[in-house]
């Protein structure tokens, strides 16, 4: 049977103008999106965790879906299931390369605390992002926050990506309290002075008086412990204590929240919330799979609550009250808007859920942790890696971040290149070594020297860091009457590629000049020998010109076969010195390579 054509089937000029206008604007946005893929994360050959990507923008276009959102800003509260949250985060974070607002003197944690944030605060305390210069601060974005710190949204959009969904976690008052209480010791604060009591009766004591109570509590323990024992959500969401009875400050600032947090998850509904989150980010399945953390052993310290109890909680927590039936109201209103979906959804999670247990044979134990008794997993099938990083402590999981985002190396772009020609830069930042590899004589070895006061090249100012060739001055020796060696190999620096510039900087102390010492680059192969033969392709010239300042070199490279380039300085003759600080030294900084390139000029020294 042939079917005719009616006008009705025929493509009109409107039809066909809007199907090429819609051709258009999908064709822009995939270049867009191919393009931000890129950008964040088409870095390097070097380095994996610069460049490695778990899935391609294309792809998830080609199949429709929606494309997962990377910038996420988790205000984390305290004693909320937050660290549960965090873990899930932080391992998307981890496997995804993404970069994270870290606090760089906080190495445990990376948390800030109560800290204020402002817009100068990534200048003073944040970790760059990965593949970003150290003090190049308006490129010091970031895909997510998850550490304890206090909601400023005006100070957190100067560092946020644009675009970030900002989430949060709230606990119900009650039993948050009781948490807060047994968490933060209080009551050996209570039986400091009621000695014949339970501990189980501690909490009823406590409300008996609990402006006196709290007094002693910050004398025990400081007057940081005021800040996590009285309305501590609504302030670690940014409304200072002196706000908290104060009723048109309190209500004006909860509907700001409404308006400026994307979602709030509540701990009595984690995994409806979690359902939400999966939705909001477009994650998968996987992504928002979990196991419980930081959780009480079953035999911890329990303080009973009664009615009564609570309500005097309330009553003392107020503000954390009213925040909560705010957002407690506003998650059952998400929910029902959720759609017809939401139950097949959430038996969907709630099988997933079982299954990634089952097949990660996840086991628990209690183990003490800061003195507290908490439960921890482990599982039987470690091959797997979401298996590993469900039971992962979180802090190893921020560590692993960390140590990428303070791995040392960066990103630079040459004068009009693209992508793919990134100039790769050790700094050495945050006293990271890039991977080099040290060997020396005698104490006389590369090293990081806080006590030198000399501006480092790559953020120009004393508080970066570089490395240093001098005496070890915690050895006693008395070998500086002879001649030694301290040499850096950069391992994997030139790979095998058959042409490379390779640039650094050095700084050579002032008193250095005519004792003999000498500063090579020279090439070795692979070898794990500790001083095997160097062949040079550079040395430094002694001279009163290059002393008491930095010096850039730039070095054609060419091997045919994969080699190791070293940094290789040594000692001159010189009697010891009394005063250590004042011994000669050799700065090592910036040291770079862009394959496949030659440099300018055969050797460019400036």
């Amino acid at each position: 049977m042939t079917r005719r054509l009616t006008s009705e089937m025929v493509p009109s000029k409107h039809v066909k103008k809007g199907f090429f206008i819609t051709l258009v604007v999908g064709i822009c946005c995939y270049l867009i999106v191919f393009t931000a893929s890129n950008r964040r994360y088409g870095l390097t050959e070097h380095l994996g965790f610069l460049r490695e990507t778990v899935f391609t923008y294309s792809d998830l276009l080609r199949k429709g879906q929606n494309i997962p959102m990377y910038d996420v800003c988790f205000i984390k509260t305290r004693k909320t299931a937050s660290t549960t949250l965090s873990s899930i985060l932080n391992r998307y974070a981890l496997t995804h390369n993404l970069s994270l607002a870290l606090m760089k003197t906080n190495k445990r944690s990376g948390h800030f605390n109560i800290i204020p944030i402002r817009e100068d605060s990534p200048r003073k305390l944040f970790l760059p992002p990965l593949g970003v210069k150290p003090g190049d601060w308006t490129n010091y974005k970031y895909n997510m926050m998850t550490v304890h710190v206090r909601y400023n949204r005006s100070a957190f959009e100067t560092f946020m990506n644009p675009g970030t969904k900002y989430i949060s976690i709230l606990r119900e008052t009650c039993s948050h309290f009781e948490s807060d209480f047994v968490y933060y010791k209080i009551p050996a604060v209570v039986k400091s002075i009621k000695k014949n009591i339970s501990i189980e009766e501690t909490l009823q004591e406590y409300f008996r008086d609990p402006k006196f109570y709290w007094e002693k509590t910050m004398k025990k323990y400081g007057k940081t412990i005021k800040f996590y024992t009285r309305n501590v959500q609504i302030f670690d969401l940014g409304l200072d204590h002196i706000y908290h009875n104060d009723a048109d400050v309190l209500n004006t600032f909860i509907r700001k929240l409404e308006d400026e947090i994307d979602l709030m998850l509540i701990t009595e509904y984690f995994d409806e919330s979690l359902l939400l989150l999966k939705k909001l980010l477009h994650w998968d399945w996987n992504d928002v799979m979990y196991i419980a953390r930081n959780a009480r052993a079953q035999n911890a310290t329990r303080v009973t609550l009664t009615s009564d109890l609570c309500s005097k909680i309330r009553k003392w927590n107020r503000a954390d009250y009213l925040l909560y039936q705010t957002f407690n109201k506003t998650l059952w209103k998400r929910i029902k808007a959720y759609g017809k979906d939401w139950e097949r959804d959430m038996n969907e999670l709630k099988r997933r859920f079982g299954n990634v247990r089952l097949d990660c044979s996840v086991t628990n134990a209690t183990k003490t942790i800061s003195n507290r008794r908490q439960v921890v997993y482990k599982t039987r099938n470690s091959s797997l890696t979401m298996c590993k990083l469900l039971t992962e402590y979180n802090n190893n999981i921020i560590g692993k971040i960390r140590q990428k985002q303070s791995s040392g190396y960066y990103l630079i772009n040459s004068k009009g290149s693209n992508q793919q020609e990134q100039q790769l830069t050790c700094g050495f930042e945050y006293r990271a070594n890039c991977g080099f590899k040290f060997a020396g004589e005698n104490g006389y070895e590369w090293t990081f020297d806080p006590t030198l006061r000399v501006k480092d090249a790559t953020t120009n100012s004393t508080e970066g860091t570089f490395l240093v060739a001098k005496y070890n001055t915690k050895r006693k020796t008395k070998t500086k009457m002879k001649a030694n060696r301290a040499r850096a190999t950069a391992v994997e620096l030139l790979g095998s590629h058959s042409r490379n510039c390779l640039s650094f900087n050095y700084y050579l102390s002032k008193n250095i000049v005519s004792r003999n010492f000498t500063f090579r680059v020279c090439l070795l192969p692979d070898t794990k020998a500790k001083f095997a033969k160097c062949d040079t392709v550079w040395k430094m010239v002694d001279s009163a010109v290059y002393s008491g300042r930095w010096n850039h070199v730039s070095l054609n490279i060419s091997t045919t076969d994969t080699a190791q380039v070293a940094f290789e300085a040594i000692s001159g003759q010189f009697p010891p010195s009394k005063n250590k600080s004042v011994d000669p030294f050799i700065g090592l900084d910036d040291v770079s390579v862009e394959r496949d390139k030659s440099c300018p000029n055969k050797e460019a020294v400036d």
